[in-house]
């Protein structure tokens, strides 16, 4: 009896907390270890997490993470295993049955864009009813994309099945050689509605199999301008050569500039913790999830 009444006094702390992370091989060789638990996570004042905080999924995205630490001259990378619970309803668990899919669309991310986030979906409509045998009928397929750009207004990026009627929208006007037309119902985006910002998706244009969504207007005229300019994260030499770097096909991505994660001034209760990564040097970050096994192997990589 004593020494059930000394486990029952012992305090609580992450291991206790998390036994299940402490399960996961890991590297004895490597430059460290990092655990990580989200729901802190999203309650730190760096400036990334808060803003990613607008997007429903992010709110309550996972559990836990354990990552292994590799480093070199110009990079940090991360790798490792996150968990989440089923018990909620929208959360990384819900691309437990999705396959990994290639991420295409960098050639329509705009320069200006400081955080991309990007969802790869095998199935959608087995992401929306949860049920991994639901058949595909829906006719958004593969990429969602998310663009949150220095003025801070969102524009979705969705890929469409081929020869999608995109003239049962209300044309508004044409600009460089594009339509842009108005939104009349949410029949595309409201299933996926807690992967997205909670704003009004009210104007759309689109090129070859993606349509372009925003709140108004003048943000799509901005991803035109880029497109057509080759001023794009898939055109730029410098975020390409940090891409090769990052996993090429994902479920759930965020790729970040420096100014994202950071913002104009470093919270002094964590710069200690991102000068010894080296963070605060950084140029380019990403943190991908792929499901793997009904787990989800984790990776993140910053370029500094």
């Amino acid at each position: 009896m004593p020494f059930a009444s000394i486990a029952l006094n012992q305090p609580k702390n992450f291991k206790s907390e998390n036994p299940q992370n402490f399960g996961f091989v890991t590297i004895k060789s490597d430059a460290g270890n990092v655990w990580v638990n989200y729901d802190q996570l999203n309650k730190t004042a760096v400036p990334l997490f808060k803003t990613i905080q607008s997007i429903p999924l992010f709110k309550n995205l996972a559990t836990s993470s354990v990552l292994d630490v590799a480093q070199s001259d110009d990079q940090i990378s991360l790798s490792g295993f996150t968990l989440d619970l089923l018990n909620k309803d929208w959360g990384l668990f819900r691309f437990q049955n999705q396959s990994p899919v290639k991420i295409e669309v960098m050639r329509f991310v705009p320069n200006t864009t400081k955080v991309f986030i990007h969802y790869g979906i095998s199935n959608v409509d087995a992401l929306i009813t949860g049920d991994p045998d639901e058949p595909q009928k829906s006719d958004l397929r593969d990429e969602v994309g998310i663009c949150l750009t220095d003025d801070e207004v969102p524009v979705v990026l969705l890929k469409v099945k081929e020869e999608y009627a995109f003239d049962k929208y209300e044309y508004v006007e044409s600009y460089a050689g594009y339509d842009i037309r108005k939104v009349n119902d949410g029949k595309l985006s409201d299933p996926i509605k807690p992967l997205l910002p909670e704003i009004n998706l009210a104007f759309l244009t689109f090129k070859d199999d993606y349509i372009f969504l925003s709140e108004n207007t003048e943000a799509l005229k901005q991803i035109i301008d880029a497109i057509e300019a080759d001023e794009t994260w898939g055109r730029s030499v410098a975020f390409q050569h940090f891409f090769n770097t990052c996993l090429q096909e994902g479920n759930v991505s965020v790729f970040f500039n420096k100014a994202a994660l950071l913002g104009s001034t470093v919270n002094n209760d964590w710069k200690p913790i991102l000068d010894s990564l080296h963070l605060t040097s950084m140029t380019w970050g990403s943190l991908q999830f792929n499901s793997l096994d009904n787990h989800f192997f984790t990776s993140a990589n910053f370029l500094y």
